[in-house]
């Protein structure tokens, strides 16, 4: 990297040519001293490595800040996460080097939660196969599309029960279904405030007519849905996942699909992204896929980049960053 000149501090913005700052973000830097290098999606680990050697903090979006690539930082103070989950940081390495990793945590809430909803809609009521078959010629009767099932009355299960998972569950209220969760972290209170029933992860999986994940991934959480799950599912499903795709077994999800466990799947993500054109989840009629954009509004975008570029200068201020993510549960 070439000398700073006037400005005091550097900071790498990954991600930079699908999330550029806007000119307030810009200013807000400038002001404040820190010059901004913005980087491509498209790097590989040692190209960002390289990157962020001399860097005094990054802006992270999705690339992957591995072990490496943070070894390779020799000046860096702040990692600042511009989401809810820090899954592609590797906390460890930044923890051992003594990085502060802050995050946004209550980020496009409402974006991933109507996202979530929309999934559940578009499966329960057929409207994307419904889409597809009118643009190839087909005005389908009720046998050919399939059956349907009345909304109301449902069980739709929530697995997470966090920020997301509660508006979704108050956003749910007038469809007049019976809301049920599992979630060893939240607190009874919490659930009835919304009107969603405590369950364990067995009845769960075993009472939900649909079923979303709303949790981080963890690698204590990867593949929670897998084979020996989705065989005692109720038969035909609904899955919706908004979350991460490492939370499905995708080659268990499509032998569930294949054989009618699953009836539907909406995702907003995959395990790969994007995915190849071989992944047979992407031929699928009765899988709505989304390109990982539940998060995207005008509002979100501009609110979690402002976010992370406040602790970015707070940092530098030499105060305490508004929210650094959590220690692990013990």
């Amino acid at each position: 990297m070439s000398k700073r000149g006037d400005h005091q501090y550097r900071v790498v913005l990954t991600d930079a040519d699908r999330f550029p700052l806007g000119e307030a973000h810009s200013r807000a830097l400038m002001q404040a001293g820190i010059e901004v290098i913005g980087v491509s999606s498209k790097l590989g680990e040692e190209e960002l490595a390289a990157c962020c050697t001399e860097a005094d903090g990054v802006i992270v979006f999705g690339s992957k800040i591995t072990r490496h690539v943070i070894e390779r930082m020799h000046k860096c103070q702040i990692l600042a996460r511009c989401g809810i989950g820090f899954d592609n940081i590797c906390v460890e390495a930044a923890r051992e080097k003594g990085i502060t990793i802050t995050y946004v945590p209550d980020y496009c809430v409402e974006e991933v939660s109507d996202h979530t909803v929309s999934l559940m809609l578009d499966c329960w009521r057929k409207l994307s196969l419904s889409r597809d078959r009118v643009n190839h010629g087909f005005w389908d009767s009720y046998e050919q599309l399939g059956s349907m099932r009345r909304i109301a009355g449902q069980t739709v299960g929530l697995l997470g029960f966090g920020r997301i998972a509660q508006a979704v569950a108050r956003k749910l209220q007038g469809f007049r279904v019976k809301l049920i969760a599992h979630d060893p972290y939240a607190a009874n209170e919490v659930l009835e405030s919304v009107g969603v029933a405590a369950v364990s992860f067995d009845e769960l999986i075993q009472a939900s007519d649909v079923l979303a994940l709303l949790l981080p991934l963890t690698p204590e959480s990867r593949h929670i849905i897998n084979r020996k799950v989705l065989e005692r599912v109720k038969p035909g499903l609904i899955l919706i996942n908004t979350s991460r795709g490492g939370l499905i077994d995708e080659d268990s999800l499509v032998w569930a699909l294949r054989m009618h466990k699953v009836g539907a799947a909406g995702m907003d993500v995959l395990e790969a992204e994007p995915p190849q054109i071989e992944n047979p989840l992407l031929h699928m009629p009765n899988v709505i896929i989304t390109p990982h954009s539940a998060a995207f509004s005008e509002e979100a975008l501009f609110e979690v980049k402002a976010r992370a570029i406040e602790e970015i200068i707070r940092k530098f201020q030499g105060l305490s960053p508004l929210m650094e993510i959590p220690t692990p549960h013990s």
